[in-house]
């Protein structure tokens, strides 16, 4: 069988052990060493590397850049995206009720999907139908029975959530973890600052399904209560899991809640978080925010021991502008071209703030 009709690109190397089966595609650059399995209909990125005996099954979508060690079975049903390591040994499973005497077909097949960048160390065993979230780390003999969120480090059997990495792979600040598993009350003049509690759905929503605030965010205005009820479950996870600080903003002569405020992303490299705001239109101009940004600045600096704070809006939001401006921030470049949103491009702004 010639390399044309394997669907192999010129520059790929395919080792003379290794089986390719026609109408699978393998990209530029990849390498597909000894003893090797690639079935039918399964597809390849650029410079992907198979190490020895790696099974890739029907129809199995591999992006590009992605790494799998010695001995792993790819099944069918499972997605990997771009810049993926897969460690020795690790393994995907793919029914979830299987019994040798009843009849297999790719319908029974539970869809897996691991996004961008994100390792599965050595050992690891993948519970079909979960998603292993972007530079997720899951950890030697874990065996992963729950999603992954974005940059969360699972381990153990089963595997729980222990914390964060940052994109190099490298565990978050403990310091971090802890102080968001049991997040403090913040207080000022005019507000306090609070977790979120299992009964703010309908408060979320207050704000969060006003399009004249979502035209200002990464996220779309909340079609339903149940899209708030699953953004307050991500909220209440994210404590358990050392994810982020998110407080509700509490103004506390109307024992309203009027907004919410969250530091997100901590990076090791550089020891930063993320500031992120978000306000009921009717309490826009009265100076809420510039106080609620000034405590949760404190706590970042003098309780988080953050090097570094910065936040983004997109170029047309003046006043968030100038909430940063207030509070001491400055900016860090010029506007730069983002898609806060798919399908929609904008100029985003940059501001931070050094400890």
């Amino acid at each position: 069988m010639s390399e044309s009709q394997k669907g192999i690109h010129p520059t790929a190397y395919i080792d003379p052990t290794a089986i390719v089966e026609s109408g699978a595609s393998i990209g530029p650059g990849s390498k597909v060493w000894h003893h090797c399995h690639v079935r039918k209909g399964a597809c390849i990125g650029a410079n992907c590397v198979l190490g020895k005996n790696v099974f890739v099954d029907v129809d199995v979508h591999i992006g590009d850049r992605v790494k799998i060690q010695n001995n792993v079975s790819v099944y069918h049903g499972v997605t990997i995206e771009n810049d993926v390591f897969v460690g020795p040994a690790a393994v995907f499973t793919n029914d979830r009720f299987p019994r040798a005497f009843e009849p297999w077909n790719t319908e029974r097949a539970a869809r897996t999907l691991v996004r961008n960048g994100a390792s599965i160390c050595a050992g690891a065993c993948i519970r079909c139908g979960i998603t292993i979230g972007e530079y997720a780390m899951i950890g030697m003999g874990a065996v992963q029975t729950k999603d992954a969120g974005d940059y969360e480090l699972w381990l153990g059997n089963p595997a729980s959530c222990q914390g964060l990495v940052d994109k190099a792979g490298k565990p978050s600040n403990k310091n971090i973890v802890a102080l968001t598993k049991d997040l403090q009350k913040l207080e000022s003049k005019r507000l306090s600052l609070r977790k979120f509690s299992e009964t703010d759905a309908e408060s979320i929503y207050e704000y969060a399904s006003d399009p004249e605030i979502s035209r200002y965010t990464t996220w779309d205005a909340h079609a339903s209560l149940d899209v708030s009820r699953g953004y307050l479950q991500y909220v209440l996870d994210g404590y358990s899991r050392g994810r982020s600080f998110t407080w509700a903003i509490i103004h506390k002569d109307m024992s309203a809640f009027i907004g919410a405020i969250s530091l997100e992303h901590w990076n090791a490299e550089d020891e930063s978080l993320e500031l992120g705001y978000v306000l009921k239109r009717d309490q826009w101009g009265q100076g809420f925010v510039t106080e609620a940004v000034s405590v949760v600045l404190d706590f970042a600096f003098g309780v988080a021991n953050a090097k570094r704070v910065f936040a983004r809006c997109v170029q047309c939001n003046l006043a968030s502008e100038r909430v940063m401006q207030k509070v001491g921030m400055v900016p860090v470049g010029g506007p730069t071209l983002s898609v806060c949103k798919p399908g929609s491009e904008v100029y985003v702004l940059t501001y931070e703030m050094l400890r």
